[in-house]
């Protein structure tokens, strides 16, 4: 079992254990192997600050008094009576204590009078395997107090810049402080990512290179703590929106921009915590089928002897018959030959390299020495590009020579790869089709000059009739007159 599954279900035992039978509502429960807590106080304003490590709780007061910001940090729950008296102090309720003191809470938002409880998870990456730990947040009018039990601290980037006085925390109040703790907490998924991304790029080419079990087991691995990660962002995400659409009185309007800069982030998390995942199954799927395809080389080359086996032992099986030669001359000469051994012997080979020569000459023991050239990259693109080309000329041959312009623009949109042979080859088809269509319109106007032509003799024709019937006619009419 791995560690970070193992301490996930240690959790869960704890918060079992700490939810028992009859457990009336906000009853607080303390684990017998906490830590005893460690109370750290920094108070600040724009010009002074101080830090300092509390036992009498009574301090904590002249703090918030004397600054406009105070910073209550309690690590380790192993005396109740500290944490009741710290609750007290702050009028946190009971409810959200006990919600502080179960380790196995959902990142989420709850608002109580003028207080504002704010639950997230801190993870470290350890050893090749995560590590998380519950951060309570709560938000007063000029004080934060956190919460936390365990070795994990995502909070001392905030801690230097306060001791440093870079950027606004000094001179801002305490809702940029826990803006600031939100940020610190976020940040921490990043380079958890970066190493999950790092170990996906490695699995890939351990894969494709050799596929071994232990591969698949550290896929799975990522896959089933990509998930873990999913679940402590996805409802973070969900409190900062919840911050921001329903709490916006509690945070300065410049909080709030830095706030949704927070929220952008944990949506950048998902997606990469999406992609991770999506990767994941894809590297299973290239395993399997890099199991497959060794199998089916494996069982490529059992059917290759199989298949050169198969003569050698038909002839050994024919020459293997129990015919006697001395009864019939038909039964078997061969057996009673000087080199009858080398015969049999010589007639296996020969079948055996024949059926090599075929197998190879099909290519299926490799590459077809008969075949040419090997097939390059930019033999496959020309092939391509002479295939789109063929398509271009059957779609330029039914169209008429209005269409031999869009067949040049289909060749520009062609891929970078095959677009120059596409081009040049659109070109030729557009110039078929106008050759093509130029000529059928001479037809068409040689056809129709020559109807022009026979209209026009045969009106002729009529016309001449015409005369030559009007002249009879006249000429009839003058004897007539001749006669009277």
């Amino acid at each position: 079992m791995s560690r970070t599954k193992k301490v996930h279900r240690d959790k869960i035992r704890q918060y079992l254990r700490s939810h028992g039978v009859n457990t009336a509502p906000g009853s607080i429960n303390a684990q017998p192997d906490a830590p005893q807590p460690v109370i750290t106080v920094i108070a600040y304003n724009a010009n002074n600050l101080v830090e300092q490590e509390v036992k009498d709780l009574k301090e904590i007061e002249s703090f918030i008094k004397k600054y406009p910001v105070t910073w209550v940090n309690v690590d380790g729950f192993g005396d109740i009576e500290k944490i009741k008296a710290i609750a007290a102090l702050f009028k946190i309720h009971n409810l959200a204590l006990e919600d502080v003191m179960t380790f196995h809470q959902r990142a989420k938002v709850e608002s109580y009078d003028n207080q504002y409880y704010i639950v997230a998870h801190m993870l470290e990456w350890v050893e090749g395997e995560i590590r998380g730990e519950q951060l309570n947040i709560f938000l007063g009018k000029n004080f934060v107090v956190t919460f936390q039990d365990g070795p994990i601290d995502c909070m001392n980037p905030v801690r230097d810049r306060l001791r440093k006085g870079v950027g606004k925390l000094r001179s801002s109040g305490p809702d940029y402080l826990a803006y600031s703790l939100l940020d610190s907490v976020i940040d921490t998924f990043f380079p958890i990512l970066e190493n999950y991304g790092d170990s996906l790029e490695n699995l890939e080419e351990q894969i494709i290179e050799k596929p071994t079990r232990k591969a698949i087991a550290q896929i799975h691995k990522i896959k089933r703590e990509l998930l873990l990660l999913r679940r402590a962002i996805w409802p973070l995400r969900e409190a900062i929106n919840s911050l921001l659409r329903d709490t916006p009185e509690a945070f300065a309007p410049e909080t709030l921009i830095h706030l949704r800069d927070c929220y952008d982030h944990t949506v950048q998390i998902l997606d990469f915590i999406e992609t991770y995942r999506e990767l994941s199954a894809d590297l299973q799927d290239v395993y399997l089928s890099s199991i497959s395809n060794r199998m089916n080389e494996i069982m490529k080359v059992l059917t290759i002897v199989s298949t050169l086996c198969v003569p050698p032992t038909l002839v050994a099986g024919i020459y293997g018959m129990n015919f006697d030669t001395k009864v019939s001359h038909w039964n078997m000469p061969e057996l009673t030959w000087y080199y009858g051994y080398p015969f049999a012997l010589g007639l296996m080979l020969i079948i055996v390299v024949i059926t090599l020569a075929v197998m190879w000459s099909k290519g299926w023991l490799g590459d077809n020495p008969f075949s040419g050239e090997d097939i390059s990259p930019s033999d496959l693109a020309a092939s391509d590009s002479n295939a789109k080309s063929i398509t271009l000329e059957q779609n330029s041959a039914n169209t008429s020579s209005a269409g031999a312009k869009p067949m040049t623009e289909l060749a520009s949109a062609t891929p970078h790869h095959i677009g120059q042979d596409a081009s040049e080859k659109a070109s030729d088809s557009g110039d078929k089709v106008q050759s093509k269509s130029g000529d059928a319109t001479d037809k068409v106007q040689s056809k129709s000059e020559d109807a022009t032509d026979k209209v026009q003799s045969k009106s002729e024709n009529t016309s001449t009739k015409k005369r030559s019937s009007s002249s009879s006619k006249d000429a009839d009419d003058a004897g007539k007159k001749k006669t009277k």
